[in-house]
Order: C-alpha cells, then structure tokens, then sequence
C-alpha cells in the first residue's frame, strides 16, 4: 500500500450533513448518466421486434446496476453517521466504539437523548446495510433497494 494511503486517517477533515447530501446528489447523477447511456445505447433497438429480448436483457442489468449504485450510497451515509457520531459528538479518547450499537450507546452515555423509536429504526438499516455487506444484490432478488428507500434513510439520520 502506497504510504499516502496509509496515513490517510491522520488528515484532519470532520464529517457533517453535507457529507450525506453530497452522497445523494452523487448517486443521482450516477443513476442518471446509467440511465441515460442505456436508453441512448438501445435507442436504435427499442423499434425493432427481434431485439426486444436483449433490449429487456439490458434494461434489466442496467437496473441492477442502479441498485447497486444505491446500495453504495446506504453504505456510504451509514458511514458518513458513524463518523459525525465519532468525530463530533463522542468525546476525544484512544478507544474509539466500533459499530453503530456501540456508537448510539456511547452517544446516550455522553448525555445525548435519541428516541427509542429512532434507534430502532437506525438499527433495521445497520441491519439491512450489514445484510447487501454480506449477501449482496443479486440478478434474481425480488427486492430491490430505490432511491426513495436510502433517501428515507438520509432524511432519517440527517434529522436525527
């Protein structure tokens, strides 16, 4: 590993919510720049019956390509919260909690309130996060991660 790389974590650089934002705004021109190279690359398929089954074919991958871009972006926020929580809300110590339960229990005990609801809720998307970790999206999953579902989530640990 280059040795810039490996003293990358000494610079000094504090997460905050535009951190989130620009996360958001990243994955959207990245779904829009796919979405548009598909559409322009089977423009010339879309009319002609014999390729309609490849103009499926790749309209499919190009879907699961989009939502991998928004499992990254889930990923991505989950960090970026973890390191606010870190970096800006825990006090300075040599011992860093590791893991979002860790975090939010550390955060309670340095005398900030959060919702029990809200905790729970921050935990589901740790837990769904931890699952794509392990088991990600896959050509024949029936559920599929949107826009709207890692958006309700950056709404959720923005206001939090």
């Amino acid at each position: 590993m280059r040795d810039e790389l490996r003293t990358r974590g000494r610079e000094v650089y504090r997460l905050s919510i535009t951190d989130i934002e620009y996360s958001m705004a990243l994955a959207d021109r990245l779904t829009e720049s796919h979405a548009f190279k598909m559409n322009h690359s089977l423009s010339g398929l879309r009319d002609d019956a014999e390729a309609s089954e490849i103009v499926d074919d790749v309209a499919y991958y190009a879907n699961l390509d989009i939502t991998y871009i928004w499992t990254f972006t889930l990923w991505r926020i989950q960090a970026v919260f973890e390191g606010i929580i870190s970096q800006s809300l825990l006090p300075l110590s040599s011992h860093r909690p590791l893991g979002l339960k860790r975090k939010l229990k550390a955060l309670k005990a340095a005398g900030y309130a959060i919702a029990h609801d809200d905790e729970e809720q921050l935990l589901e998307w740790a837990k769904l996060r931890n699952r794509f970790s392990h088991r990600p999206e896959w050509y024949y999953h029936a559920t599929r991660i949107w826009r709207e579902d890692v958006a309700e989530y950056a709404s959720l640990v923005t206001r939090l």
